[in-house]
């Protein structure tokens, strides 16, 4: 019984070998993450990180390039972390991930994001705002998915979650 796990692992270990060196590439992402990428009709994707994939197929054109889409976030990650899935597009880099998947040592591109803050006119109560503490009795909407930097992620992690 021994040996036939060793070769099932065997077989997969080789398998996995395999497609990795094939000239095909797999990848899932966040699909509804405007600007970076959105549907565009039923069965195409648009956004920034779909241009910057049509340039890598043009400058690749041997490596055949498909979307596997699965409508979960988090199981998008894991198929990629088990070799599913080539590659995830557009993943903002954190140290947990960096245990998970392999970064490119230099990104394609870097989404440097602000912070805006709305209110109306005669809201008194955001002027005296000077440093991020002081923002613990608001509540906070953002976008899913999005990073604003570790002082703001923190932040948000910190206290808007309790």
């Amino acid at each position: 019984m021994k040996s036939k796990i060793t070769v099932f692992i065997l077989c997969y270990q080789l398998a996995s070998v395999n497609h990795s060196l094939a000239d095909s590439l797999t990848w899932c992402a966040y699909y509804n993450w405007n600007p970076w990428i959105y549907p565009a009709s039923k069965d195409s994707y648009a956004g920034v990180i779909i241009d910057q994939l049509e340039l890598f197929k043009k400058n690749n054109p041997n490596i055949d390039v498909k979307p596997i889409v699965i409508d979960n976030w988090k199981r998008c990650q894991a198929e990629v972390a088990s070799g599913h899935i080539t590659m995830i597009l557009g993943a903002n880099k954190t140290p947990a991930r960096e245990k998970l998947y392999y970064y490119l040592p230099e990104p394609a591109f870097i989404n440097f994001s602000t912070v805006g803050v709305y209110t109306s006119a005669d809201n008194d109560k955001v002027d005296n705002i000077n440093k991020i503490d002081d923002l613990r009795q608001f509540s906070l909407v953002m976008v899913r998915g999005n990073s604003y930097g570790s002082t703001v992620d923190n932040f948000v992690r910190l206290y808007m979650d309790s």
